[in-house]
């Protein structure tokens, strides 16, 4: 067999033989691979041996047509060909791979070159620098330049214009300054280009400054800047937000010579944009037009935008339109930005119209999708962007990014239920998912649904989809749980997520209000850099426990500024220790630390009289503070027993700022104990803000004053102000009267009137039964009626916490439910039926039952045993009226009789008596009924007339009957009116460790 034919497996188009220089112009003035190649065909028929020049000739009308594979296997046919390239072959090669962009082939070709023994020369390594460039491949274009140097081949300007370019291309402004300054500081001169290419480099970067640095050294070397520097200069600005700047520029141009073209002013318009000059860019747009610039689809949605930033969303709809008729090709950008401008308005229809009419010219785009359908959600049209997403589905563009889209709709019109619907249906095929996770999750954390949240956290680290930073801090803000707090924290650790600030102050925010100081102490330890407001927050939380030593401790060992020791002032004024808080404030003048509105008012709250609130009021005003209404309201408090003093203080207020309603409030109570209710009354007319609260002050004021007429003509006025009474007012009302009928058909009334302003869930709910039994709820829940609970309350357990397991129980089978107010409630030790509303504190049930409860119209009845002398015998009945006063100290409050007190009284029957042996004292089993509601009244009643409860640790210390493990006090019935005026009687009878210290007295 014959040896192949070198000859014969090169391919037809590329056969040159014959006279070829018969057919070199017509291959060098092709403009046509096509034509190339038929020319090339019919050389081949000629069969002529291919040279370096009938090579070069092919190469180069390869470059023109940017057809680099056929110059490629051109020169691998020479190898076959045993044809030796020479320095214009392969500069031809490398130039027509750097037209194309295909530097690693460049380099393959000078590494092949080297190899052969071609000499490299200028123009070669150029055109390889410049596929480097158009490949954005910086570091071999920087490589490429040193090896010139290293084999004593000059660059030039075009070498260096190369790399700084490919700088440019990769953001890399300070390397492409660099460059620029190896090249000034050599025999070259740069040129327009180089500096150009530099100035580009910096715009892309966003770095206005060094760009107008590079322009003050072209000057100086004498280069006039030409339309690309103005250009790129121009968008610099816009990138930097100066579109001051960016307007000198324009009216420079003139004097340069340069005519701005429509490159310079898209830039300028969308600098003025981002400036928010809309007017401005207006304005520039037609002065672009007056100097026959013709716009294009840039400048026209720079224009759109410009105005749709400005919430000018008819200009933006305007010159949308004028595209279609100044016959501007409207794209994908336009009309995004065009729906874009009704962003935050109500025209969704119009957004709707715009993607349906956009359709019709250019497919709608993802980004097309998500911007209607966030109009969509602004405007609370929620459903419409389900709709959209559902046809973006089936038009096969459904992405992660449409997901979030409408998940985001429906957040913005408080729609967590759809939004969690539709988190349920998104695909979950990749990591794209993950921003709509995080839509869902704020959607649901908006409406206070943390469970939900964190069941989605869950979820997604069950699927092994990484939660991102904005995903913990969604969730820990959610979170009602310390706990669950800490716990995602750890876990965020674990990931090396770093958290924001923010996070990290709810968290120690949420450990303070759940008084775990020691904790938040330990989490302050865990934070890479904590800030002022961390180490704040940490001396709070010891204040609000009573540890102001530790509080102290921690601001003199961190460095103290006014936010730390603004807390250190808060920590000692919840311990009351004044002397500390001067000790503060004397500490800050030492260290030169400026008071704050803040400073004067945690240190008006510790003050312990009214006369050093005055004086440090006045001493801040002295130092130029601005004074805060919280300080004078701190004084105010402090008046109760001096209405003057507080009045005086008032209008001290009023000169400068506006009382609110707690101003108006402390005022209010110092003249009801003065019982000064004509003052209160021609004050109160004259205040500028008057809010419920105050109402109820007043109400208190008049009805002590027995003023029933006032006190009516009160509620009359409220309801004129549209501020609805709550029960308080109107049992306060209803007890004035001192009219059995009238009172019962004044309450009545308002619960009329409470029923027609209430949403219906709090009304007539018949879910809540089937919800509570679903919750496990159903051995706590002794009787219910539509709005009303009875609930066992166990003994050691606050009424505040019986409601928050409430709470969280119902939200975790229906949110929408979990809403409950406290109506009455019974002492920690004690045991029994606790009476509770369902739905906020305005809702009808919660004033009905306050209205019934502050009316004394719930009949309580009680089972104690107490301890001392007899009440007589079994069926003997006894009154105690004594009033009582309530006593703050640090270690919490204590009630004592006293004349200076409340009025209380409590009625009672002897049901069983127990003698102790070789004693005059027995112990007694009594049934009580408490008239009024004082705090700690029935324990304090018997402990006033010697009479004490067994088992009470704080009114019967001295107990010689340890027979019970605890208080023994349980509420037995509690009898009232439900909202359609039935009775309502619950009794749950006595408890099993109370039954056996009866059985077991008994037994004796």
């Amino acid at each position: 067999m014959e040896p192949p034919d070198p000859s014969r497996s090169i391919p037809v188009y590329i056969k040159i033989e014959g006279h070829h220089s018969q057919y070199k112009g017509s291959i060098a003035m092709s403009t046509n691979i096509k034509r190339a190649t038929s020319l090339l065909e019919s050389c081949n028929a000629d069969r002529l041996e291919l040279d370096q020049v009938r090579c070069t000739v092919a190469l180069s009308e390869c470059r023109r047509a940017t057809a680099w594979q056929l110059a490629t296997e051109l020169l691998a046919r020479l190898s076959l060909l045993r044809l030796m390239p020479d320095a214009v072959t392969c500069g031809a090669a490398v130039s027509c791979l750097a037209r194309a962009a295909q530097w690693e082939g460049a380099l393959e070709v000078l590494k092949s070159a080297r190899q052969q023994q071609v000499q490299h020369n200028l123009i070669m390594c150029n055109a390889a620098m410049n596929a480097c460039e158009r490949g954005s491949s910086w570091c071999t274009a920087s490589l490429l330049l040193r090896e010139m140097k290293h084999e004593k081949l000059s660059p030039d300007c075009i070498s260096y214009s190369s790399v700084i370019n490919a700088c440019h291309k990769n953001s890399l402004w300070a390397e492409a300054l660099d460059c620029l300054k190896e090249l000034q500081h050599s025999s070259i001169s740069p040129d327009n280009i180089a500096y150009n290419s530099a100035i580009s480099a910096c715009e892309k970067a966003g770095s206005w400054q060094a760009a107008f640095a590079l322009l003050d050294d072209m000057c100086k070397r004498k280069l006039p800047p030409d339309l690309i520097t103005c250009s790129a200069l121009t968008s610099a600005c816009d990138k930097g937000g100066e579109w001051e700047m960016a307007m000198a520029i324009l009216h420079q141009m003139p004097k340069l010579g340069v005519l701005p073209s429509v490159v310079t002013f898209s830039a300028l318009v969308s600098a003025l944009g981002k400036g928010g000059q809309w007017k401005i860019a207006i304005s520039i747009f037609e002065d672009a037009l007056s100097q026959n610039v013709t716009p294009n689809e840039v400048l026209c949605g720079s224009i759109i935008n410009t105005c749709g930033q400005a919430s000018q969303w008819q200009a933006a709809l305007h010159f949308l339109a004028d595209m279609f008729v100044m016959k501007i090709r409207r794209n994908e950008v336009t009309y995004n930005s065009g729906i874009g401008a009704l962003d935050g308005t109500q025209e969704w229809q119009i957004a709707v119209h715009l993607l349906e009419q956009m359709a019709l010219e250019v497919l709608p785009g993802v980004v097309s999708y998500q911007t209607a359908m966030s109009v969509c959600g602004k405007a609370s049209v929620w459903a419409k962007a389900i709709l959209l997403l559902d046809s973006v589905t089936k038009s096969a563009q459904d992405m992660p990014a449409t997901w979030t889209a409408a998940i985001s709709a429906c957040s913005s019109g408080s729609q967590w239920q759809a939004a969690l619907h539709l988190g349920a249906q998104m695909p979950k095929e990749d990591f794209g998912c993950c921003k709509s996770y995080g839509a869902v999750m704020t959607a649901c954390a908006q409406q206070n649904r943390w469970h939900f949240v964190i069941a989605l956290f869950s979820e997604m680290l069950s699927l092994k989809f990484p939660p991102d930073c904005s995903h913990f801090q969604t969730a820990i803000s959610a979170c009602r749980s310390w706990e669950w707090m800490l716990n995602l924290l750890e876990k965020s650790r674990e990931q090396s997520l770093e958290l924001g600030f923010d996070t990290y102050n709810i968290v120690l925010m949420t450990l303070r209000k759940s008084g775990k100081w020691d904790i938040a102490l330990a989490s302050l330890e865990t934070i890479a850099y904590p800030d002022a407001t961390h180490y704040a927050n940490v001396i709070l939380a010891m204040g609000e426990a009573s540890e102001w030593r530790q509080s102290l401790a921690m601001m003199n060992g961190h460095q103290l500024d006014v936010r730390t020791a603004n807390s250190a002032i808060s920590a000692c004024e919840r311990g009351s220790q004044w002397k500390q808080v001067v000790g503060v404030l004397q500490h800050m003048h030492t260290h030169h630390i400026e008071m704050d509105a803040t400073t004067v008012s945690a240190a008006a709250d510790a003050c312990p009289s009214w006369q050093l609130a005055i004086s440090l009021l006045n001493l801040a005003m002295h130092d130029s503070v601005q004074l805060s209404i919280e300080s004078f309201n701190a004084a105010l408090n402090l008046c109760q027993d001096s209405w003057r003093t507080a009045l005086s203080i008032l209008v001290w207020l009023s000169a400068g700022i506006s009382p609110d309603h707690i101003s108006c409030g402390s005022f209010l109570s110092s003249c009801e104990k003065a019982g000064e209710w004509r003052v209160a009354l021609q004050v109160f007319w004259e205040l500028p803000s008057r809010s419920s609260q105050c109402f109820d002050i007043l109400n208190r004021v008049l009805v002590g004053a027995a003023h029933w007429q006032l006190t009516l003509q009160l509620m009359s006025q409220m309801l004129e102000q549209r501020l609805m009474p709550n029960g308080m007012h109107v049992a306060s009302a209803a007890q004035a009267l001192k009219m059995p009928g009238m009172s019962a058909r004044l309450l009545q009334d308002s619960l009329g009137l409470w029923k027609a302003n209430a949403p219906e869930v709090f009304i007539w709910n018949s879910n809540l039964k089937m919800t509570l039994a679903e919750a496990g709820c159903h051995r706590e829940v002794l009787a219910s009626r539509p709005g009303i609970l009875a609930m066992s309350k166990p003994p050691n357990m606050t009424t505040e916490a019986i409601l928050e397991e409430l709470t969280d129980r119902v939200s975790s089978r229906d949110p929408e439910l979990a809403c409950f107010t406290s109506v009455s409630r019974l002492d920690f030790p004690t045991s029994g039926v606790l009476i509770v509303a369902h739905g906020p504190p305005e809702s009808p049930a919660a004033n009905w039952l306050q209205a019934q409860f502050a009316s004394r119209l719930v009949k309580k009845e009680y089972l104690c045993l107490v301890e001392g002398k007899s009440l007589g015998e079994v069926g003997s009945q006894g009154e105690i009226v004594q009033p009582l006063l309530t006593i703050s100290s640090n270690r919490g409050s204590r009630v004592e009789a006293s004349s200076l007190g409340q009025e209380a009284q409590t009625k009672y029957e002897v049901l069983q008596r127990f003698p102790l042996n070789g004693t005059s004292m027995e112990l007694i089993f009594l049934r009580v009924a408490p008239l009024t509601g004082r705090m700690h009244q029935i324990r304090v009643h018997f402990s006033s007339i010697g009479r004490p409860l067994v088992g009470d640790l704080t009114y019967n210390q001295f107990s010689q009957a340890n027979l019970s493990p605890r208080l023994f006090l349980h509420c037995h019935q509690m009898e009232l009116q439900d909202l359609e005026l039935k009775p309502f009687a619950v009794k749950q009878s006595l408890p099993g460790d109370l039954q056996m210290v009866l059985d077991n007295l008994h037994k004796k």
